[in-house]
């Protein structure tokens, strides 16, 4: 797990003891660039224990970091007028505490040996100041004073408009910031404040006049996991590896009737949007407007919009049998292993066949590909 993060002028590195629990500071001398900025300054704490049980065939590692950013490189937010991209300056403190732990056990029974290793990590990451006082905006967010980096604002979704009579009540709520051409099956969202406009600046409890959006968590992902297996017997061996994410906020970009030649099939959708004959369908209707495909699939809390993008995949499967040596050595060989590998042969995820659980909802991406292999290992 990598805890330091370096510039390339002139770093020291500072400890000021030895031992499990430590601090750790890279700090820059400076340097020049375009604008002349300092270095980033990160401290770095760490806390951590090995063991060893029952005749080491249980053992394993725990590891608690807090990393301090003090000085993050970040793009202040100028007036447009200004005509160009912000320039960095050394204006966000970011803060990140995490975790790592791992455990592996090996043992045998009878003459069958075996092992299990499973190792899980999280990070939490806090803007904890800004040089400038920025507003979230509608969609996801780098950095937000007193959010995790990369926080989703976005509206409440209020389901879909079931008939003539939800319409005209929604219609009469709703005084701006939607289609004046809504129709049965359209989306609706939650106006917040009560202003009956639905605006994309932040919505502040008690003030009518704030906005409509509000904070749903973070894109980073949480809760990484491993999980590592292993058997050999009379010259077989098996290994399988599997690797997971236990939440990941994500943003599905896609859309009926938005497809294009060069994307994946949009064939989930099909018979999947809302319809008279279709009420609980998971889309809103299908539609060629483009006003009305932005109010239906912009950011929001809809089911088929935000979701958690949780899987486990099988990344590698191998089994191989080694022949032995004195049958081998009779025709000069010292060693000689035959095997069969497949690589990302399974997943449980939430995203449609054909989509890449680590790339999710990504059209331009290649349809996913499962690969199979046999090889034979041979040593004079």
């Amino acid at each position: 797990m990598s805890r330091f993060l370096t510039t390339n002028r002139n770093i020291e590195l500072l400890e000021p003891y030895e031992g499990k629990l430590s601090c750790t500071v890279l700090r820059g001398e400076g340097g020049s660039n375009a604008l002349d900025l300092p270095d980033e300054t990160i401290e770095t704490y760490n806390a951590g224990v090995d063991f060893g049980l029952l005749n080491n065939r249980l053992n394993g590692t725990f590891d608690y970091f807090i990393k301090d950013n003090k000085n993050m490189f970040y793009a202040e937010e100028f007036p447009t007028i200004l005509g160009t991209s912000a320039p960095s300056i050394n204006g966000a403190h970011v803060r990140t505490n995490g975790w790592e732990l791992t455990l592996n056990w090996k043992d045998k029974i009878g003459k069958v040996g075996y092992r299990l290793g499973v190792s899980l990590s999280d990070n939490k990451t806090k803007v904890v100041s800004l040089s400038d006082s920025r507003n979230p905006g509608h969609g996801l967010n780098a950095f937000v004073e007193g959010y995790p980096t990369n926080a989703f604002f976005i509206y409440e979704f209020d389901g879909f408009i079931k008939d003539e009579a939800d319409l005209a009540d929604y219609k009469s709520k709703m005084k701006g910031g939607i289609p004046t051409n809504l129709r049965v099956g359209d989306a609706k969202y939650v106006d917040k404040d009560g202003d009956g406009i639905l605006e994309p600046t932040l919505y502040k409890e008690g003030d009518p006049n704030s906005g409509d959006i509000v904070y749903k968590g973070t894109h980073n992902q949480r809760y990484l996991y491993g999980i590592n297996l292993g058997l050999d017997w009379k010259g077989i061996d098996f290994s399988a590896f599997l690797q997971g994410v236990g939440k990941w906020n994500c943003i599905n970009g896609t859309y009926a009737g938005g497809g294009e030649v060069w994307k994946q099939s949009s064939q989930y959708f099909y018979h999947n949007t809302w319809s008279t004959d279709r009420p609980n369908a998971e889309y809103p209707r299908l539609t060629q407007d483009g006003g009305i495909q932005g109010n239906n699939y912009m950011w929001s809390t809809a089911p088929y919009k935000y979701f958690n993008n949780r899987y486990l995949r099988l990344k590698e499967v191998q089994i191989g049998y080694t022949f032995p040596t004195k049958l081998t050595k009779k025709f000069g060989v010292e060693n000689l292993r035959i095997y069969a590998t497949g690589m990302n042969l399974f997943e449980w995820d939430n995203l449609p066949d054909g989509f890449d659980p680590e790339a999710p909802y990504n059209e331009n991406l290649i349809p996913f590909s499962r690969t199979y292999s046999i090889g034979v290992n041979v040593q004079f």
